[in-house]
């Protein structure tokens, strides 16, 4: 799992994932107007999983998620 700074950067990294042609889903979160608030992807293989390498890992301590 991945983390990003905002509604703003998760989806210029899906236009990313999109432009790499790798298949995901946003989740927008209802409860708080609809935010998007996370993405998944399809499998990834390791040769697409390294042009993911410079997205930093989640860790709970450094959430970052926040309300753009």
């Amino acid at each position: 799992m991945c983390a990003v700074p905002n509604e703003v950067a998760l989806n210029k990294e899906a236009q990313r994932l999109e432009f790499l042609g790798i298949k995901y889903i946003i989740f927008k979160e209802p409860d708080i107007g609809n935010q998007a608030t996370a993405a998944a992807t399809e499998p990834i293989d390791i040769n697409t999983r390294k042009k993911l390498k410079r997205l930093k890992l989640w860790t709970a301590d450094k959430c970052c998620i926040e309300s753009t």
